[in-house]
Order: C-alpha cells, then structure tokens, then sequence
C-alpha cells in the first residue's frame, strides 16, 4: 500500500523539527491523537511481547504511585501535571511501538528519507552556528540552535540545534543516522555524512554522545560498507570473537595508564556537572528509600537546587517515581528491548548499526531522561518498533 494513507503513518518523523518547537501539552495531544489513530487503524500482526507487558506492568505501578502520592502527600500543581504528562507520553510511546513492531505497511525506504532529512537539519544547523554567530540569538519558544556551557572554568557554546537541552541532539542522532547513511547512495556522500555527524555531536559537548557516536560509525565504516568483512566476520564468528577479545585485554593491560588518563579528563572536564548529577542521583534514591521505597513518590518534585528529582537518568528517575518494584521491572523491561534488538536476525549488513544505536540510546538513558521531551520516548519507541518489524525479512547478505 504505497499510497498517502501510508505515508501518513511516518507523520510525527516527517514532522520532527516542527514538533520539538510545540510546548509539551500540544506535544502530547498531537501523539495521543496519533497513537489514538495507530491503534484504531491500519493492518497488524498479533504477536505476543514481554517487553509490552513488563512496561505495561511497570506503568501500572506508576499511576498507582502517582495517584497515592497525590493523595497522602504534599506537592506543586506543576509537578503533579508533570507527572500525569510522563505517564500519559509513556503509555502513548508503547502504543506506537505496538503500531509499527506489528504493522504490516512499514515502507523502510519512507524511513531512511525522513531520516537523512532530519539529520541532515541537524547537520546544518550545527555548522550555521559555528558560522554565523548571529543564528545563535534565534530563540523561539525557549528553543535556541545554541547555549551557554563551562568546561573547566572556561566558558564555551554547547550545541542545542533547537531542541530542549543538548543531550538530545545525542538521542536524535542514534534515531536517524542509521536509516540517514542507507538512504544515500554515494560513497563520498556517506563520508561526508558521517563527518557532519559526528561534528555536530562534539558541538554538544557531550562526552558520552561523542564517545557512542564514534563507535557507531566507525563499526559503519568498517562492516557496512565493506561488505568483505561483514561476510568474512559472519562465517568466522567464534575465532573472531575470541581475537576481538584478546586485542581487548591486550590493550587495556599496555596502554592502562594512557587509557585512564583519558577517562579522568573527560570525567573532570566539568566537575559542576558531575557533581550536580550525583547529588541528583543520590538525594532522589536516597529519598526515595527513606519515604516509600517499595512503590516510590511517583511526582518529582524539586529539590533545593531547583532540578527534578529522579532527572538526569532514566533509570534513576525510575526507582524514584515507581520504587525498588518498579525500579527493577523497568530495569528487566529494557534488558528485555536490548535483548530483543541484539538477537533479532539482521536483514542486511545497514542492520548492524541500527542495532547498535538502539542499545546505545539505553545506555544514554543512564545519564539522561528518555521522557524528559515528549519526543524522544516517541520516537525512539517508533525506531525500537520498525526495526523489530523489518528485521524479520529475511535478505541475504
């Protein structure tokens, strides 16, 4: 069904740099109205999935908390309509990745397109801001292509590219690239990609985005288009698993010192962030296990230094909005989509690092709020969804 019908399921891709302008509650009627529409339309398989469960489970627990803690406890009307926000968006993101996991209409090549376009945007806007000093007091709605950030007691600029914070320009990256570098055909084209890319990452100034990023494509240059090596590593698994095991060890017993010279600068590069994120990661569990450790506070509220508490990490937020419980379930329900993602048999060699930018966004999610952008849960959930769905077709290599 190559109509416009079709196409318009791909709305919220084809969007994308319209939709992160929108406040949140706009954001959220436009995906629950296209969730709604998901889940009313369209032909789909049925197929039964752990991970819809244990999320379904975990969300459970959530609401619960949220409607306890309303309750029994004292906090912001702000807070509490924050909380209802993540929990709505949390549930819309598992009915779209039930849409597209199980839709038979998903036009892969729709996906690349929107993908390279995204990217490509973000690509641009990272070099007008290096360029043009003056696109960077453009501020709509909040939204500025860049911002002010300190690395060791000197001030610099972080690349935002419009979006909330700069983390996020990370989290798109690992959604579109992918799909982007399969929809060009050029090799030089492809390069060029991969150097805008990465680029635009180091202008984020994010030391986890930057170090995923470049594996990410330097696995893409090795293996995926050199489709040699990719045959080569899929007949020798074993021995090269082994090998890659070796060299491993190798390196880090020789080049230790080298290797956790590098660690500690990049770790010391911004001692106030680091110190702000593990007093925010400490305060929320620690307030977390002294007033309801089991089903958590559901609401975060703000601490005394004005962040959330239960922000900065996905993980962490989970223990404190929905406790140990809840805490643990979201934890296997990730384990269970990384487990998913890793095993699925991969339909051609692009797969690799579709995979693997897959699980890279769920270690992101260690140091960063999947929901902390209406967005960013949406799509990654959509990208989760029609890679588990394509994946099936079984293309030889």
């Amino acid at each position: 069904m190559k109509t416009r019908e079709n196409k318009l399921i791909y709305i919220i891709l084809i969007l994308f740099y319209l939709i992160i302008f929108l406040p949140k509650p706009i954001q959220l009627l436009l995906f629950a109205a296209t969730a709604i529409t998901y889940a009313a339309t369209g032909r789909k398989k049925r197929e039964k999935d752990k991970f819809v469960e244990i999320q379904f489970l975990y969300l459970t627990i959530y609401l619960f908390s949220i409607c306890v803690n309303m309750v029994s406890g004292e906090h912001e009307t702000s807070r509490i309509f924050a909380a209802i926000n993540t929990f709505v968006i949390d549930c819309v993101a598992i009915i779209m990745y039930i849409y597209f996991k199980n839709s038979t209409d998903i036009d892969e090549r729709i996906v690349e397109k929107t993908s390279f376009l995204n990217i490509s945007i973000i690509n641009i806007l990272a070099i007008l801001s290096k360029t043009i000093t003056a696109v960077n007091g453009i501020d709509i709605h909040g939204h500025t292509i860049s911002g002010e950030d300190w690395i060791d007691g000197v001030q610099t600029s972080r690349f935002y590219g419009f979006m909330d914070y700069s983390n996020l320009v990370i989290f798109a990256v690992m959604f579109f690239f992918p799909y982007a570098v399969k929809y060009v055909r050029n090799k030089f084209s492809k390069i060029l990609l991969c150097i805008l890319t990465l680029y635009a990452v180091d202008l984020t100034n994010s030391r986890s985005g930057l170090v995923l990023t470049s594996i990410l494509i330097v696995i893409y240059i090795l293996f995926c288009e050199d489709k040699s090596i990719w045959k080569f590593i899929n007949r020798n698994k074993v021995p090269f698993g082994i090998l890659s095991a070796v060299i491993l060890i190798f390196t880090l017993i020789v080049f230790h010192d080298s290797i956790n010279n590098i660690i500690q600068r990049m770790l010391n590069e911004r001692n106030g962030s680091n110190g702000m994120r593990m007093y925010i990661y400490s305060s929320s569990m620690n307030k977390m296990l002294n007033d309801s450790p089991f089903f958590g506070i559901g609401i975060k509220d703000l601490n005394l230094d004005g962040y959330p508490y239960g922000s900065h990490s996905s993980y962490i937020g989970a223990f404190y909005k929905t406790g140990l419980i809840g805490g643990i379930i979201y934890l296997i329900s990730m384990l269970i989509m990384d487990y998913n993602i890793a095993l699925k048999r991969s339909a051609d060699n692009y797969d690799l690092i579709k995979k693997i930018a897959l699980v890279f966004c769920t270690i992101m999610m260690i140091v960063e709020d999947i929901d902390g952008a209406n967005w960013t849960i949406c799509i990654f959930f959509i990208y989760c969804g029609i890679y588990l769905n394509t994946a099936d077709r079984k293309v030889a290599i």
